[in-house]
């Protein structure tokens, strides 16, 4: 295979992505919710009850977010917790792992924010009040290619 081969494979699915640039091994259940992202032209809502640790932060959330501004890098992400040592401690680590793979992106994780160098990004934070993240709605709205 060669190396284009392997780079369309790898970003041609959610899981392919995990696995061939991030380095996951996948259980069939994330492989599952992951590949639910496959289409980046609209919303996708997928529930996911697992127990603590099963890799819903470190593996699943992480590879949407990558894979999203790796796949399309003017996307605006915004992840939101109602805890923020889910984003502090666990998600940002997990994310940061990772950076060195993208060296023109740039991270603040002071407020963990990633930019890439095409203008996308994703922000995350905590609110318990969903109109914190009525904001971006407007934005979406303007144009589908920004949107995921």
């Amino acid at each position: 295979m060669t190396d284009e081969e392997k780079v369309e494979r790898y970003l041609s699915t959610p899981a392919g992505f995990a696995e061939g640039v991030l380095g996951f091994t996948l259980h069939p259940w994330q492989r599952e919710v992951v590949n639910e992202f496959s289409d980046l032209h609209g919303r996708v809502k997928v529930a996911c009850s697992t127990p603590n640790g099963a890799g819903k932060s470190s593996l699943v959330n992480a590879t949407i977010i990558l894979r999203t501004l790796a796949v399309k890098p003017r996307s605006k992400v915004i992840v939101t917790s109602g805890d923020f040592r889910q984003i502090d401690n666990q998600l940002w680590p997990a994310l940061e792992r990772h950076f060195a793979k993208f060296p023109s992106w740039f991270a603040r994780r002071h407020d963990h924010f990633i930019q890439t160098a095409e203008g996308g990004f994703c922000t995350c934070f905590t609110t318990d009040d969903p109109r914190r993240a009525e904001g971006y709605h407007a934005e979406f709205s303007d144009s589908t290619d920004s949107r995921v």
